[in-house]
């Protein structure tokens, strides 16, 4: 028991630590790209609260992910874990669905008349083709707002007024150059597959109480059911990695799912006995058996190697 409300606290400042984290970090990215000017007042305040709905999904993960690890290290039987994670993240998810439901209702103040330019001075493309290529973007004079240097060619005006009078006195590449993001595509796909699912939260949210929660339950049963992960080796930190590597997999599965063409397949198949707003959660209950089944052949197996161990001994 001791150890069960010691989990029940861990998940609870988890959950409240992660979600502030990623709340600052987009806060501040915010800041960084100065997409919108923001000030310290009452509507401020509201949107930094909102901003809340659209990092629930990956505090939501984070948070089970680091509580079900916690839960082995203390070493608290697979079963009661479950059970104590899935009912918290149910609590907490309960909580938000009142902000969650309002989201699409809430925006960003406006901007002051601040005019937002993508691709300013200083941005630099790097090419696919070329690794030491580059196209850097400079300021220019008045009447040449932004220059664009190529790698081994002149530097190039780039003219935003007058266009039907405008002759541009470089000629620009016959080859077209092909840019690539610096970013790490793993994880900027992985922030993209997170977008989906609180766009999804945010859909179903603001359809009612019931459909929201029966969604997110049905989410958090796969998730919590990979709790026998946690028990693969005796290495704490290779079991957390391992777990972080079947939740990715979760993440896209369940984007899969939740996309349109696998929902018509899937209603098309079944010849839409079941109503398409149901077709996830069961999806994700199929997997939930299918993650649970599996931990019972592995603990019997276990078990049975165990046995014989003995019995040679």
């Amino acid at each position: 028991m001791k150890n069960i409300v010691r989990l029940v606290i861990f998940f609870s400042c988890a959950f409240i630590l992660v979600l502030f984290f990623f709340t600052l970090i987009d806060f501040f990215r915010v800041r960084r790209l100065e997409l919108t000017t923001i000030t310290l007042s009452g509507p401020f305040l509201r949107e930094f609260v909102f901003s809340f709905c659209g990092l629930l999904p990956q505090t939501l993960y984070l948070t089970i992910l680091i509580s079900l690890s916690y839960a082995a290290r203390r070493e608290i039987s697979s079963p009661a874990s479950m059970v104590c994670v899935f009912v918290l993240a149910m609590g907490f998810i309960a909580l938000g669905w009142p902000l969650i439901s309002k989201a699409n209702h809430i925006r960003l103040p406006p901007a002051s008349g601040k005019t937002i330019t993508f691709g300013g001075k200083g941005l630099v493309l790097f090419p696919d083709n070329e690794s030491d290529g580059a196209m850097t973007l400079l300021d220019g004079p008045r009447e040449y707002p932004r220059v664009v240097v190529f790698p081994g060619a002149r530097a190039e005006y780039q003219r935003t007024r007058d266009e039907g009078n405008f002759e541009p006195s470089v000629t620009p590449p016959a080859k077209p150059l092909f840019f690539r993001n610096d970013a790490n595509a793993f994880m900027s796909k992985l922030m993209d597959k997170f977008h989906l699912v609180a766009l999804k939260f945010e859909t179903l949210a603001a359809r009612g109480l019931m459909d929201f929660m029966l969604y997110a339950a049905a989410l958090i049963l796969p998730l919590v059911s990979l709790r026998f992960i946690m028990n693969a080796s005796s290495w704490h930190l290779a079991n957390l990695l391992l777990g972080g590597v079947f939740f990715s997999g979760v993440l896209y599965f369940e984007t899969f799912i939740d996309s349109t063409q696998a929902q018509n397949l899937i209603s098309t198949a079944i010849k839409g006995i079941i109503p398409r707003n149901y077709i996830s959660p069961l999806v994700f209950c199929l997997a939930f058996v299918l993650f649970i089944s599996a931990a019972i052949l592995l603990h019997a197996l276990s078990k049975r190697r165990q046995k014989n161990g003995g019995g040679y001994a």
